[in-house]
This record gives C-alpha cells, sequence and structure tokens, in this order.
C-alpha cells in the first residue's frame, strides 16, 4: 500500500514536471513573437513597425518548419531509448540557444551574419520542440493508468503558462524600461527563458522512465517510422488533421492575437491585460475539456462540439478592427470554448497507435500539423495585413478551421462505415 501511495505521488510529481518543462520550452520558443518588432529591428536592421514583425514571424515560421524533423529524429530515438533520453536532450538544446541568442551582435555590427546565426538557431530549437511537447505527451498518456485526458490536458495547459509568462515578463520589461527603451531589452526575456531552461534540465534527471514503454521493450521497432507508414497510414492522416486544429489555436489564437492587437493600436497595458484574461480561460477550457473526455469518455463528441463553436472566434475576430468594449469578455468565452478542444485532443492522438510506434506517431503529425497549418496561419495573416486586409486573422482561422472539420468528420465516416 505504502509502495502504490510512493508510486502515485512520483507519478503526479513527472507529470508536473514534465508540464512544467514544455511551459518553459514553449516560452523560450516564442518569446521572439512577443518582441517581435524589436528583434526584427535588432537582427534585420527593419526600421518598419509592420515589415519587423512579419520577418520576425517568418523565422517564428520557419521554426515550426523544423518541427517536423524534430519529430521524425528523436521520434525515432524516442520509440528506440526511452523517453527520458529525449527530455533531457530537448531541454538542454533549447536552454543553450537561447543563451547563444542573447549573445549575438546585432545587423549594425556584423551585418548578415547576425541573422544567419539567429535563424540557424532558431532551427535547432525547431528540432528541439519538435520532441519536448509530444514526447510530454506521450510520456504523461502512458504514466498514468486512468484520467489520462486531464492528464495531457495538464501539459497542454502548461503551454499556454509558458505563452503567459512570454506575456507577464514583457510586460515587467516594458513598465522598467518604458522610460529609457533600449534594442537589447528583449535579451532580458530570452536569458530568462534560458535559466528556466537549465533549472528544468537539472529536476528532470530525478525522471523515470515510462512504465508503459518499459513493460513493452520487447516490442521495440528497428525503424518505428516506416512501421507507420505500413501499418497505421489512416491513423496518421487522422493525427495529423486532429493536430492541424490544435495548432491554428496555439499560432493563430493564443500567439498571434496580441501581435495583431498591437497592430490594431492597442495600448500596452491593454494588451497584457487582454492576453493574461484570454490565456487563463483557456486554461480552465483546457482542464474542463479534458475532465469532461474522462468522465463521459467521450473525446471525439468533445472535440467536434468545442471546434464547431470555435467558428464564433471568426465574427469576433473581426469586431477586434472596432475595438469596441464587449470583445474581451465574448473572446473569454471563445477561449473557453477551443480549451475544451485542447483538452480532449492529445489523449485520442495517443490512442490511435501502439507504443512501440507511438512516439514517431505522435512527434511526427503533430509537428507537422503545427508546421503547415499552425505555423503558417499567422503567417498569411501577416501578408494579407500588408495589404490593408485587417480582417485576414478571421478569414485565415475560420478557413482552415472548417476545412480540418471537415476532414475530420469525413475521415470519422469513413471509419464507421468501414466497421
Amino acid at each position: 500500500m505504502q509502495d502504490s501511495t510512493q508510486d502515485n505521488t512520483n507519478n503526479i510529481f513527472s507529470v508536473i514536471l514534465s508540464s512544467l518543462g514544455s511551459a518553459i520550452e514553449f516560452y523560450e520558443f516564442i518569446i521572439i513573437t512577443v518582441f517581435a518588432v524589436e528583434i526584427g529591428r535588432y537582427f534585420f536592421s527593419v526600421t518598419s513597425p509592420f515589415l519587423a514583425s512579419l520577418t520576425t514571424f517568418s523565422v517564428f515560421a520557419s521554426g515550426w518548419l523544423a518541427r517536423p524533423l524534430g519529430g521524425l529524429i528523436l521520434g525515432h530515438l524516442g520509440d528506440r531509448y526511452g523517453r527520458k533520453k529525449i527530455f533531457l536532450f530537448s531541454i538542454s538544446v533549447m536552454a543553450f540557444c537561447s543563451l547563444i541568442i542573447c549573445l549575438i551582435p546585432p545587423y549594425k555590427q556584423i551585418g548578415s551574419i547576425s541573422p544567419i546565426i539567429f535563424v540557424t538557431l532558431r532551427l535547432v530549437q525547431g528540432v528541439a520542440l519538435g520532441g519536448e511537447v509530444s514526447g510530454a505527451l506521450v510520456f504523461v498518456y502512458e504514466l498514468i493508468a486512468r484520467n489520462k485526458s486531464i492528464a495531457t490536458a495538464l501539459v497542454i495547459s502548461f503551454l499556454t503558462v509558458g505563452i503567459l509568462a512570454a506575456n507577464l515578463v514583457s510586460y515587467v520589461i516594458f513598465l522598467v524600461t518604458k522610460e529609457t527603451g533600449h534594442l537589447n531589452d528583449w535579451k532580458y526575456a530570452v536569458f530568462i527563458g534560458s535559466i528556466l531552461g537549465f533549472i528544468s534540465l537539472l529536476l528532470r534527471q530525478k525522471f523515470n522512465e515510462s512504465p508503459e514503454y518499459i513493460a513493452n521493450q520487447d516490442k521495440i521497432i528497428k525503424l518505428p517510422s516506416k512501421e507507420l507508414f505500413i501499418k497505421h497510414k489512416g491513423s496518421l492522416l487522422q493525427s495529423f488533421i486532429i493536430s492541424g486544429v490544435e495548432g491554428i489555436i496555439l499560432s493563430q489564437v493564443l500567439v498571434f492575437l496580441p501581435t495583431y492587437f498591437r497592430m490594431l493600436n492597442f495600448a500596452q497595458p491593454q494588451i497584457f491585460i487582454f492576453s493574461v484574461s484570454l490565456n487563463l480561460a483557456f486554461i480552465v477550457g483546457t482542464m474542463v475539456g479534458g475532465y469532461l473526455s474522462d468522465k463521459a469518455q467521450a473525446n471525439h463528441k468533445v472535440m467536434q462540439s468545442s471546434t464547431l463553436l470555435s467558428l464564433l472566434l471568426v465574427p469576433l475576430m473581426f469586431v477586434c478592427v472596432y475595438k469596441h468594449i464587449l470583445i474581451i469578455p465574448m473572446l473569454l468565452i471563445a477561449l473557453f470554448v477551443v480549451g475544451l478542444y485542447a483538452g480532449s485532443y492529445s489523449a485520442v492522438i495517443n490512442s490511435l497507435f501502439p507504443v512501440e510506434v507511438r512516439f514517431s506517431a505522435v512527434a511526427i503529425t503533430q509537428n507537422l500539423a503545427f508546421a503547415l497549418i499552425g505555423g503558417s496561419c499567422p503567417l498569411i495573416s501577416l501578408f494579407l495585413m500588408h495589404r490593408h486586409y485587417w480582417y485576414a486573422p478571421a478569414l485565415t482561422y475560420g478557413l482552415f478551421t472548417v476545412t480540418c472539420l471537415l476532414i475530420m468528420r469525413g475521415l470519422r465516416y469513413l471509419n464507421v462505415t468501414r466497421n
């Protein structure tokens, strides 16, 4: 009995630590979008705030495009040699790259070498992140015997905590340096992420390996990705589309929306309050979504109904242009709804695959979806906004979400018909 209680305590500690580590890595990865204008000026010597944002989000998108490569490599290694080793590797790479980014001289000092080094390090971070979030979701799913949805929902919630922390740090830096603002202010935020990453690395040394992985070591496959494309093609496509909707939510709503507010000339204190409120609503929705999925054992119903309701964001993004006071409470409700989807999707994609190929499958499909769908949404929105289509964020969100939803429904129909 005492051993069982100790195991449960260790498992809870591992779940929280996995989630916290993912939050730190996500903070390190998205912090450049919060300081998009400043970083665009620093590394690319772009004077226009709009072009600086566009340049920085292009680098952000390139980092997301590197994630599938990371998912393929690190997913393979995670299935072959265990989840824990990948955890330690990914967090150390993220922290080290962030530290080096702080030391790069600006474009005005070393010219084109500055953005080349910056982009290269961002690509390396993209590869590392490709194994981190997927690995955390797989590890937590395998670690918890019951209530898997709410356990994986905690990981997703902590990713949002990383976004929250990025906005909080940026606001504190704004308050401290608003009188003497400097081109290097963003470095404080990146350096904080690096230090937190190294602390997380030390804490992760105490991790135990996934018990489900240990119990199935006799089933280890030499080439998990090859096995996937031979025996699990339908599940791969389903996982890709399901992850695509989550990629849209993370990139277009949680990451891009504060930048959108900034470009619409909202005041910095307003942007901070909006960002905190929206992220908190999303976190609550995510945990509720995980709870409902476990309680009713209806992950797919929670996902599909919340996806339909999330289309409320389309008219709300239109209204953002007019800065109406009612937009915030309405957005809070919408963010709660999209959180329901986030709380249920990760347990679904994990359940589609057996343990011997699960890390590869989740890492490949999730990162590919986040890169192609999630990474492209903000970039398309910015490109269209540069041509004065200020409603572009609403249109791209609606178009991408409806397309994914229709494909998801079609795949579900085919599965039911086949069965």
